[in-house]
């Protein structure tokens, strides 16, 4: 599992793919990236400036945000095993957001966040040790809704290795051979009551080979571990669970009691001289010892010609597994997310929240800082063998650097404790393995590596050292290694001092905010103190945060004679990090979206802000594959809360139409049969106004705007669509046209004089207008005392509005979930916090029709 496959794989491998459709564009794909390098053998590793690779036919273009380390990195670091040219890139798997599609790609979407594999050589194309990956499209999976980007980006190389060593075909370095794998046609359940026995049921490659085996249908299935682990591996399938401290002689004797029947398969993740011992011995004639590294410890004069041993390689790469590998790629989305096994219940200090039910489940994590830049420090401790915590010495956490974090002097790293974790088993070599000749001869034909250049990479991955915890007839311990991973979009960092115990997510003291130094100045980003939550508070890691009209004109023309430097933003989307007192209905880690406000000392256009709990909804792509990302969820708040209270707060100076809302009692479809005009119905504040008189009941709906949208505001509820370049007399006549029925509604979006005016008119006595721009522009003398005319203002942090705002975010994420509200199409601009002014002028320009603009503050440079 641990070495490469050859670094030129794409001879004769093909390709099956859909009908080919043009190549999508991307909203922003840069030209040049960075890159951790090897500049040459032996050399340190420098990030470096590289190209941007272009996605061929039959691949994606994916935007690293997770990369995982793995120990044999240093090794080739140090030894150049497996490099034949330089510069040299690193790195086999990886997390993150497809950017671009390349030509005949039908199965994935720009914007989906996916998982895949990687591979060293070949020009650097696939090793993904650096911000974007082209990659073959038909190994990559959609990243299951109840797994962080970071967890997906630690399963590739692991799962790929439990399920090549039992379902890859017998050869050098193949697998068991068990045909077919339980995700392919007559595949489930195909071995019942076929015993199988796994040594190191807890790493990381033992519990993907146990919930696989459990698919397969074998039973009783034996694994080795600490009995501390049992319950755990029990509830993924274990039958049995044998103390791993046991010597070989009780542990084989243990085995014997549990079944008579032949055991034929058997996954050795440990690898040491005793676990093969064991295997071997336990191993019915005709039977298959699956070894996870190449050592090998069984004298020649020992083996047994009808009893095997394969040495697995976990690469999807492989011209002679891919078709396999390709089949577990479509299949790993419902695989994690179907429900049939049961999340872990480990009590957590910083839980990630998981469905209570999944296939599998993923590893641990540990967050570093500094990004590329930090791998080598990462790879050091795996050298060293610093991985392993007092807590989690069994269970053992992958580690999760940021790209892009500037990393204060004295900042302290330390473990983010998940619901369940997976170790990956490297084994010191006390002697080199003996089956495979000459220590000069090349291990595999073909392959730039020797024997000799193996047994050095393994004894320098693990200190140059055997393990040392051995004593007697005692079952050895091979130390375990953490992996580790590379987070490109989040920045945990705490205070020296924390503990295993005292531990939250890793919180700096500073932060980059985006401010307006003075009155009418240009904006400029600068560092800012993270606030702390106050009770019934929550802080909050912005991962998008939306942009709106508002920011512009605040920053031009300051109405409200503000306080400088000032930060504006007022909607975001992100992660729970730490919780005010009093908090009991979120929890760290916990995805979501809220409105923000200079007023209320927590604006959005920074990297942390806090959030007032009662005034956030969890973001509902937690638990709901492909319903909300934080991009969409980051353009729901200012938009939805416009629409909310203009229609449903009560009609004061700053109030709506005081409507029954449809998620309280008697209020869904309330107001059916009724007629309402919604006046911008593409504007983004128009668009939730829509939604929600359809839930009302509201009929006919008509709203005012470009005939291209008119497909989409249908979608959204709109019952007519009527062109919004029509002349005043020509709208009226065409809304005339659709009801005679009393209009006692109008929600003006956005429109012009002369189309307000004509509105009013139609509006019927005892009506109210909801202007989300100010009804200044209908003359008084045309106003009719009976027609109520009223400025929403979409704060829902006044007193007044405050109870329908908290009543609308309690119910808000159970209507996104379900399919009655859809948030607005959005457009990510890059730069992060850097890139808003931009965006605020393309919306002063009127350059944005139909969607929201949206940053993502923590790609700040």
């Amino acid at each position: 599992m641990m070495f490469p496959p050859p670094t030129s794989f794409h001879d004769n491998t093909s390709y099956s793919f859909a009908s080919p459709k043009e190549t999508m564009a991307p909203t922003h794909v840069p030209t040049k990236q960075k890159a951790l390098v090897l500049p040459e053998k032996q050399g340190k590793f420098v990030v470096r400036e590289v190209d941007v690779p272009k996605p061929g036919p039959g691949e994606v273009l994916v935007r690293a945000e997770a990369v995982a380390l793995n120990p044999v990195d240093s090794a080739i670091q140090a030894t150049g095993l497996f490099i034949t040219q330089y510069p040299a890139i690193l790195g086999w798997e990886a997390a993150g957001t497809i950017v671009q599609l390349g030509e005949g790609v039908t199965s994935f979407s720009i914007g989906d966040k996916v998982l895949h594999p990687g591979i060293i050589g070949d020009g650097n194309k696939l090793s993904t040790y650096k911000q974007y990956n082209a990659t073959p499209a038909d190994l990559v999976a959609k990243i299951p809704a109840n797994l962080s980007v970071d967890q997906a980006a630690a399963i590739p190389l692991t799962l790929d290795t439990a399920a090549l060593g039992l379902y890859a075909k017998k050869a050098e370095r193949g697998g068991a051979g068990l045909s077919p794998a339980p995700w392919e046609a007559g595949g489930h359940g195909k071995y019942h009551g076929q015993p199988f026995f796994v040594l190191g049921g807890a790493s990381s490659v033992g519990q993907y080979a146990i919930q696989l085996a459990r698919l397969s249908g074998f039973s009783p299935i034996i694994a080795t571990a600490s009995l501390k682990n049992a319950d755990y591996l029990k509830s993924l399938g274990a039958t049995h669970v044998i103390d791993r401290h046991l010597s070989p002689a009780s542990v084989v004797a243990d085995v014997k009691e549990i079944t008579k029947e032949p055991i034929r398969v058997i996954y050795d993740t440990v690898s040491a001289d005793d676990t093969q011992h064991i295997g071997y011995e336990v191993l019915a004639s005709g039977g298959i010892l699956v070894n996870v590294t190449a050592s090998r410890y069984i004298p020649k004069e020992e083996l047994s010609p009808d009893k095997h041993i394969t040495d697995i390689f976990g690469s999807p790469f492989l011209p002679d597994r891919r078709q396999l590998s390709v089949g577990l790629y479509k299949h790993i989305t419902s695989l994690f997310s179907s429900g049939e096994l049961k999340a872990s219940h480990v009590p957590l200090r910083h839980p990630q929240r998981i469905a209570d039910s999944l296939y599998f489940q993923p590893n641990h994590i540990e967050v570093l800082p500094g990004g590329l830049a930090g791998i080598p420090a990462g790879l050091e401790r795996l050298h060293k063998n610093e991985c392993v915590t007092p807590k989690l010495k069994d269970h053992v956490p992958v580690v999760v650097f940021h790209i892009g974090c500037r990393v204060p002097p004295d900042a302290h790293v330390n473990v983010l404790r998940y619901s369940n974790v997976f170790c990956v088993p490297c084994p010191a070599l006390t002697s080199p393995w003996s089956d495979v000749g000459t220590l000069g001869r090349p291990v595999i034909p073909g392959w730039p590596f020797t024997a000799a250049d193996l047994v050095q990479s393994i004894m320098l991955i693990m200190g140059n050292a055997p393990s040392q915890d051995y004593a007697g007839s005692e079952r050895r311990h091979t130390p375990q290694h953490r992996r580790l991973s590379t987070y490109h979009l989040q920045h945990h960092l705490t205070p020296p001092g924390s503990t295993l115990d005292t531990m939250s997510p890793l919180i700096p003291t500073k932060q980059k905010a985006l401010v307006i130094p003075s009155k009418f100045a240009p904006f400029t980003v600068t560092e800012v103190d993270v606030p702390k939550p106050r009770p019934g508070e929550l802080l909050v890691r912005e991962e998008a945060v939306g942009l709106n009209p508002a920011d512009w004109l605040i920053q031009e023309s300051d109405p409200f004679d503000s306080s400088y430097p000032l930060t504006l933003g007022c909607e975001a989307a992100g992660v729970v990090v730490q919780l005010g007192e009093g908090v009991t209905s979120f929890a760290e880690g916990d995805k979501v979206f809220f409105p923000g406000s200079m007023f209320s000392n927590n604006p959005s256009f920074r990297q942390y802000t806090t959030a007032v709990a009662e005034l956030s909804a969890k973001c509902i792509a937690e638990q709901v594959p492909s319903n909300l990302t934080l991009d969409q969820a980051a353009s729901i708040p200012l938009a939805f809360d416009t629409a909310c209270l203009g229609l449903y707060c009560p009609p004061t100076n700053r109030g709506g139409a005081g409507l029954t809302p449809p998620w309280e009692e008697g209020g869904h479809g309330k107001y059916a049969g009724q007629p309402i005009l919604v006046l911008g119905g593409a504007a983004a504040i128009a668009q939730p106004a829509i939604q929600f008189a359809r839930l009302s009941g509201f009929s006919p709906i008509i709203t005012t705007a470009s005939l291209r949208n008119t497909e989409l505001l249908k979608s959204l509820g709109a019952t007519h669509v009527v062109d919004r370049h029509l002349s005043s007399p020509d709208f009226a006549a065409a809304v005339k046209t659709v009801t005679s029925e009393p209009i006692r509604i109008v929600y003006d979006a956005v429109s012009t004089p002369d189309i307000q005016v004509a509105a009013h008119d139609l509006l019927a006595p005892g009506g109210v207008y909801v202007a989300c721009t100010g009804g200044q522009n209908i003359p008084m003398e045309k106003r009719h005392p009976e027609k109520i005319v009223t400025f929403v203002f979409g704060s829902p942090f006044w007193d007044d509005r405050r109870a329908i705002g908290i009543s609308m975010y309690k119910h808000i994420g159970a209507l996104f979930e379900s399919g009655d509200l859809k948030p607005n199409n959005i457009e990510v601009i890059p730069g992060g916090l850097a890139g808003i002014p931009t965006g605020l002028q393309k919306l002063k320009d009127g350059e944005v029709s139909a969607k929201k603009l949206v940053v993502h503050p923590t790609e700040t440079v």
